[in-house]
């Protein structure tokens, strides 16, 4: 990987980024910094939660965000994956940034339109629907 990935996805989308993960760490394959945007509703729901924590600590340029839609936590973000990725997609952009997306088919839509609205090129953009 030759620039920032952004992970974006909700529920069992998370399963095809634990595998790329799991690869790339396993198999010492270059990378630039990765960031794990993971959407559920509560936090009891939050898959492989002890996985990115051991991620991020063993490996610094591992990182993972949490949006909870149906409770609020002193530790995660109140309100849906959106909110999280747009923050700093500017900078994002600015690194040649790619965004791979898995999840249902609204939030994917949304996500793209949000990418494309703030200037992504449709090039760095890849996803995977379910639902």
């Amino acid at each position: 990987l030759d620039a920032p990935l952004t992970m974006i996805c909700t529920g069992t989308g998370v399963a095809p980024f634990r595998a790329m993960l799991h690869r790339i760490f396993k198999q010492q394959l270059p990378h630039q910094a990765l960031h794990l945007v993971f959407g559920t509703r509560r936090a009891v729901d939050i898959l492989y939660e002890a996985e990115w924590r051991a991620f991020a600590k063993k490996h610094p340029e591992f990182s993972f965000s949490v949006a909870l839609s149906r409770e609020e936590t002193s530790e995660y973000t109140l309100g849906y994956v959106h909110e999280i990725y747009t923050k700093n997609i500017a900078q994002h952009i600015a690194e040649n940034g790619h965004y791979f997306i898995c999840g249902w088919k609204p939030m994917i839509d949304q996500t793209c339109h949000l990418l494309a609205e703030a200037g992504v090129p449709r090039e760095n953009i890849r996803y995977e629907l379910y639902g």
